[in-house]
Formats: structure tokens, sequence, C-alpha cells
């Protein structure tokens, strides 16, 4: 079996023998906290639009979806995302959001969910930058048309621990 987790300075190497082979180089970057059905569908449809699937992870320290958070740590959910058969390679990120990552890949593809289409709903304001990195470099971005899930949601219904100021600030990040 191939190893699919490389670190950030593998990546170039890698991907120069991929364009060598003039195979499709599809990409997804995200937080990955809980991996769900929501993101295995997600995957399966990235990996249509290409022949190589690499996703990257965004590093704990930069993770701001609220207290404690992330649940699972880099490592895990880098491990978890590895297990997944469409998935070819997993990448940590060295920034805070995809934009330096999108230039270093530079995919055929950038492949987001449907939340992320209507550019006024991300609260993070990033999505107008990673897409306008995936097209300086040639690259498309593309929206899934799959069902979401939201890990936040999930972890934050079955995980009654916090106080009123807590749950406020985790309910104006969903």
């Amino acid at each position: 079996m191939k190893k699919k987790i490389i670190n950030f300075l593998e990546l170039e190497k890698i991907l120069k023998s991929i364009k060598r082979k003039e195979k499709k180089i599809v990409h997804c970057h995200g937080v990955f906290d809980l991996l769900h059905i929501g993101h295995l569908n997600h995957f399966k449809s990235a990996k249509n639009y290409g022949d190589i699937l690499i996703i990257s992870v965004t590093p704990d320290k930069f993770v701001q979806k609220g207290f404690g958070r992330p649940y699972f740590n880099s490592e895990q959910r880098m491990e978890s995302l590895a297990s997944i058969e469409v998935i070819d390679f997993v990448v940590l990120n060295n920034s805070t959001n995809g934009v330096d990552i999108i230039k270093k890949i530079k995919p055929d593809y950038y492949v987001k969910d449907p939340d992320y289409k209507n550019f006024k709903d991300d609260i993070t304001g990033q999505i107008k930058k990673e897409r306008l990195a995936v097209t300086k470099n040639g690259g498309r971005l593309v929206f899934t048309e799959d069902h979401t899930y939201s890990s936040s949601s999930i972890l934050n219904k079955f995980s009654n621990t916090y106080n009123l100021s807590q749950k406020k600030f985790i309910h104006e990040r969903k």
C-alpha cells in the first residue's frame, strides 16, 4: 500500500510525478474533525472530477470552531482520512486557510460542498480568496451536490458541557 499521509515538503515531488503523467488533480481542504457520511459522499463526488484526490487538513492551532476543538488532533484526522479508499493523499496545511496549499498543489479542480456556493454565507470570507487562488493557477472551483452535515453541529448536539456564553459563541459559528 502506498503512503497516503505526506508532508508539505514531499508534496512537490509527488505533484511533479502526477503532472508528468498528465493526471487530473482534485483537491479538497478543511478541518474534517468528525468524519461522517457527508464527508464520504463529498470525497466520492470530488474524485469523479479527476484521477488523484488530495485532501489538505487545517492544523489544530488554526481551527476556530469553538471550545475544545478540534475534537480530534491533526494526526488523528489525517489517519482517518487516509483510511478512505477514494483519497490518494492527505497533507497537513501550513497556514490558516487553503490559499497557500492551493497555490502549491495547483489543482485542476478545487472541490467544496454546496454550503459554500453562496459566498455571502461564508463567515470566514476565505472561499473568495480560495477561488482566486485556484483560477490564477489554471484550476476550477466546483461544488458537489451531496447532502451536507456539520461536524460542529453533531459534536455540539451531543456535548452538553458548555455554559451559556460558550453555547452562544458556538451557535454564532455554525
